[in-house]
C-alpha cells in the first residue's frame, strides 16, 4: 500500500534534510510504547516483516508542493495511513519546529 496522505506548499528544510527528519520521527513513533496501541489499531506492530516508510516527494514548480507518501507492507486504510502520518508529524514538529511544514493543502487528491 502506497498512499499520499498530505501535501504542503512549504517546508523549512531542504529535501534531504526533511527526509532525514521524517525518518527519525518515524523511528521514534515506532519505538514509542505510548504509541503502540494506536499503531496496533491501524494495523502496524513490531512483529511486521517490513516497517512502514514515509517519503517527502517534491512535486511541481512554483509553488513547490511537498507530498507526504506513506508506504506500508500490509494493507491498512488511507485513514490509517493518515493517522500514522499525524503521529509522525507531531514528533517532527516537536523536534524541528511548527514551521517545518506549512500551508497544508486541504484537497484529497
Amino acid at each position: 500500500m502506497r498512499e499520499v496522505v498530505a501535501k504542503y506548499e512549504k517546508s523549512a528544510l531542504a529535501g534531504d534534510e526533511l527526509q532525514v527528519a521524517i525518518d527519525l520521527a518515524l523511528a521514534e513513533v515506532l519505538a514509542d510504547p505510548e504509541a503502540a496501541e494506536e499503531l496496533e489499531q491501524i494495523g502496524i506492530n513490531a512483529s511486521m516483516d517490513e516497517s512502514p516508510s514515509i517519503t517527502a516527494e517534491e512535486r511541481g514548480v512554483a509553488p513547490l508542493i511537498v507530498a507526504i507518501v506513506v508506504a506500508v507492507g500490509v494493507d491498512i486504510t488511507k485513514e490509517g495511513a493518515k493517522k500514522l502520518w499525524r503521529l509522525v508529524e507531531k514528533k517532527l514538529k516537536n523536534r524541528k519546529g511548527r514551521d517545518v511544514l506549512t500551508k497544508e493543502q486541504l484537497d484529497d487528491s
